[in-house]
């Protein structure tokens, strides 16, 4: 999907060969829901060398294949910075234009790669917080 001049890429449980036909267009995404947990055989090194996304979320439950490490370290390889729900609970990117939802903090990436994002980074200013 694309939504102001950004590029966001729902991946679900598609693998490397379906990624592979996504649009040479789809490049350096803002951000890209890592596919089928994280697992090593969803997502190469090739794709994510293309899509080059400045953020990623993965659903997983923190195994020792979920998401896999080698995954991991080729997104923050390429600058991506990685967020994982068996370290944050639930993940919600949000840009403007809907709801504010209370409860929601800062966003903690992976281990190795960068520093948390203050909410004031993450979200615009909402009246009344920060």
């Amino acid at each position: 999907m694309e939504y102001n001049g950004n590029k966001f890429l729902f991946t679900a449980d598609a693998g490397s060969e379906a990624l592979d036909a996504v649009p040479s267009a789809w490049k350096n995404l803002l951000w890209m829901q890592i596919p089928h947990h994280g697992s090593d055989g969803n997502l190469s090194q090739a794709n994510i060398e293309r899509f080059c996304p400045r953020v990623a979320f993965v659903s997983a439950v923190g195994d020792s294949s979920h998401p896999d490490r080698a995954i991991v370290n080729g997104l923050i390889k390429v600058g991506t910075k990685v967020f994982s729900t068996h370290t944050q609970g639930h993940l919600w990117y949000w840009m403007g234009g809907v709801p504010y939802r209370p409860n929601y903090g800062e966003a903690i990436p992976l281990k190795g790669n960068a520093d948390p994002l203050p909410f004031a980074e993450w979200y615009p200013p909402v009246p009344g917080r920060l």
